[in-house]
């Protein structure tokens, strides 16, 4: 699993990067995918609470965002359906495209706080 992380206003702690690489990977490993990407894009609460508004019509912030490039049939996932993976498949990467995820770094810290988790893991 690749992630192509952004980060234009240097919100992500040091070292946070690497976790999110790890996260995603493990997600991967534990569905039984290889050969995929995602974009990760870490934003402030102003930013992620507008891409909210225009998206889903929800003035709020919210922690994160995700928009797969893949629409599964219902209670199905990448493992059930390998032949849709193909389809997002990106010769640029070399890799399938799994789709977005926008991260509001600052409010998914302060959750996981809120629910003892420390920070780093």
């Amino acid at each position: 699993m690749t992630v192509q992380l952004t980060d234009e206003k240097g919100l992500l702690p040091e070292g946070a990067g690497a976790l999110i690489e790890n996260a995603a990977r493990a997600a991967l490993e534990a569905e039984g995918i290889s050969g995929a990407y995602a974009c990760v894009t870490v934003v402030n609460g102003e930013e992620i609470r507008a891409l909210n508004k225009s998206t889903r019509g929800v003035d709020a912030e919210t922690d994160v965002l995700s928009f797969p490039q893949i629409r599964y049939p219902a209670q199905k996932t990448a493992r059930d359906v390998p032949q849709m993976l193909k389809k997002a498949y990106d010769p640029d990467f070399g890799l399938a495209f799994l789709g977005d995820i926008v991260l509001n770094i600052a409010l998914a810290d302060k959750q996981a706080l809120e629910v003892g988790h420390r920070r780093g893991g």
